[in-house]
Formats: structure tokens, C-alpha cells, sequence
């Protein structure tokens, strides 16, 4: 157990957990109270040993009934291990427009959200299209990143109007680090509130990037989705 600050504690669970061997890293601090002040910050790290591989990185958020927006800014400065340095927002969506929240559980929500380009952002390779989904906090571009992101296509099959129709949602989730070594992060919470009420812990996740189990997680999710469609 390592102390970032008096608000957080800090739980580290670093490669091959027993649970899932493509984790390479996963880092959650919990905050004290469930009220994160704007001046603290949740520090993670993630070493990279192979820079030719894919992976996954996602943000993991658990935020109570009690959490006034629905939404989430975050700032985040990413260090890389020639300690080039980045910053940049990010935003997620933690309820519906209805203020129904997407997150799992009674009091407190579990979700997780991919940690990704903006849709509008060029890779060498690529140029991000499609719908991006909810599940997906992008960056915004202004400060820039060092990672490069290749998309993942899946299509969503909805009704509209009274009928079926296929929706193209892009899920920039394949990222290459430029080299090998240690990535840091800073997250802060930028919702100018002072003391942010509501947010019980945070952290990052890096995975190997296994596409068969992204497509799996994705189709349950959609059926989620068509199931909190149909109840409107």
C-alpha cells in the first residue's frame, strides 16, 4: 500500500494479476470521504516493456448517488520515460440525459471507460470515424499525447422509427506507446468545484490488447444499451 496524498489511498495491482493475464498494470486510489479536492491529484504509473505491442487503457471510475453532474472533466499530465511531458482534458459521462446513471451497483457505480484519442484526431495510419460511444473518455487534442491509436469498427444494431438500422461506433481502444519504459500519469478533477462530492475512488488500467474479448465486452454492453433504450 503506497500514500499519494491524505485523500487517496493507493492500491496497485502490477502485471499477470491472477484474475486476468493481459492487466499490465491496474491502479485505483480511493478517495477519503468521497469528496475529491480540486488540489489533489491521483498519481499512476505503467511500465511499458514492449513498445511493438498493442494495448488498452482504460479509465476506472466509482462515483455515488450523491454525485451532482453527469459528467466528469478531468485534467491529466502524462510524463513518457524520455520525460517528454503532455496535458490535456478529458471528459466522461457517468449518467444519461435523463440522469440515469450507466455505472453498476446500488449506492456506489463501478464503470470503466476507454482512455482515448479525440474522434477527430489523425494517427499515421488512420483517421478516426464513426460515432464514439459513451464508453469512450477522449482526449481533447490541445495539449497533445504521445500515444498513437488505431481504431476498432463495431457496428450497433438499433431500432430507429420503427426500424432496424446499423450504426458505425469507432472504439479508438488499440494504443502503441512510442517506446519502452515508464509512463506517468496525473489525473486532477476539473469540475471547478473545490471539494468534488460524489467521486468514492479513481484509477487506470492498462491491458494487452485482446480484440476477441473487446468485441465480447462491447456486444454485452450494446445489450445493455438496447435494454435502457427500450425503457425510455
Amino acid at each position: 500500500m503506497k500514500r499519494i496524498t491524505p485523500l487517496f489511498m493507493f492500491f496497485a495491482m502490477l502485471l499477470m494479476a491472477a484474475c486476468d493475464h493481459d492487466v499490465v498494470s491496474e491502479q485505483i486510489a480511493e478517495v477519503k470521504g468521497e469528496k475529491w479536492k480540486a488540489n489533489e491529484a491521483v498519481k499512476c504509473e505503467c511500465e511499458i516493456e514492449d513498445a511493438d505491442a498493442y494495448y488498452t487503457m482504460e479509465l476506472e471510475v466509482r462515483n455515488t448517488v450523491d454525485y451532482p453532474y453527469r459528467n466528469l472533466y478531468l485534467f491529466v499530465d502524462i510524463e513518457t520515460p524520455d520525460t517528454m511531458k503532455y496535458c490535456d482534458t478529458v471528459q466522461l459521462f457517468l449518467a444519461d440525459n435523463a440522469g440515469r446513471w450507466y455505472g453498476k451497483g446500488s449506492r456506489l457505480k463501478d464503470r470503466s471507460y476507454y482512455f482515448a484519442a479525440d474522434p477527430k484526431f489523425r494517427t499515421t495510419t488512420h483517421e478516426i470515424k464513426g460515432y464514439v460511444p459513451y464508453s469512450v473518455s477522449t482526449l481533447h487534442g490541445k495539449g497533445g499525447h504521445p500515444f498513437r491509436f488505431e481504431p476498432l469498427i463495431v457496428p450497433f444494431e438499433m431500432e430507429y422509427q420503427g426500424q432496424q438500422v446499423s450504426v458505425t461506433e469507432c472504439y479508438p481502444v488499440k494504443v502503441r506507446f512510442p517506446k519502452a519504459g515508464t509512463y506517468k500519469f496525473t489525473f486532477r478533477q476539473g469540475m471547478r468545484d473545490d471539494e468534488l462530492q460524489g467521486i468514492a475512488s479513481f484509477g487506470l488500467k492498462v491491458s494487452k490488447y485482446n480484440e476477441e474479448k473487446l468485441i465480447k465486452k462491447i456486444k454485452k454492453e450494446n445489450k445493455e444499451r438496447l435494454k435502457r433504450n427500450s425503457a425510455e
